[in-house]
């Protein structure tokens, strides 16, 4: 499955529309990557081709003095993400031919009550709702200023919190009529 994410996330790369294309490409491979919910993640596959728009989206990174890219590309190097090749797909057996593996020795499981349990912790606490209303509005405040020196940038105002709360509202009505169907 994540090879088929890195493979429609390089074309972005190597056929760009313009540099911003490429540059968010790039990230988003990067993200794909270290975000894999595998035990063993999958290697990027690159072939000469994709290396040579790689390296040149990174020498006008250079160029332009963001270095960001640079030591994003630098780190997966490090971390040897990119498995060398020289076919963009893999050859092999068609799909039907391929016998179906189990999907439970390869992906992490992960308790769904966990994750709310942690979410009904945070969420009541004011004092991080606090710190984040006060980090997104000095946020909003610099990118309010920002625009202004910057006419073409688009300025949105964020519903992060709102957001939040309202997902909070929604965990609790889901809590509130589970229990009502176990009283019945």
């Amino acid at each position: 499955m994540c090879e088929n994410y890195f493979y429609i996330v390089k074309k972005y790369l190597v056929f760009p529309r313009n540099i911003y294309v490429q540059v968010g490409a790039f990230y988003l491979l990067y993200g794909v990557y270290y975000k894999q919910p595998l035990k063993n993640w999958v290697k990027i596959r690159l072939t000469l081709d994709e290396y040579k728009a790689i390296s040149e989206l990174i020498t006008e990174m250079k160029a332009r003095q963001q270095n960001d890219a640079v030591y994003v590309f630098a780190k997966m190097q490090k971390d040897q993400v990119f498995l060398y090749t020289a076919l963009r797909k893999p050859l092999g057996p068609e799909d039907r031919f391929v016998k179906s593996f189990e999907l439970y020795y390869t992906f992490h499981s992960y308790q769904t009550e966990s994750a709310l349990s942690k979410f009904n912790q945070i969420l009541p606490n004011s004092e991080i709702i606090q710190g984040l209303e006060k980090t997104n509005k000095e946020y909003q405040e610099c990118l309010r200023k920002y625009a202004e020196k910057c006419p073409s940038l688009a300025h949105f105002a964020s519903t992060i919190v709102d957001d939040l709360n309202g997902a909070y509202s929604k965990v609790q009505m889901g809590v509130s009529s589970l229990k009502n169907k176990e009283q019945i």
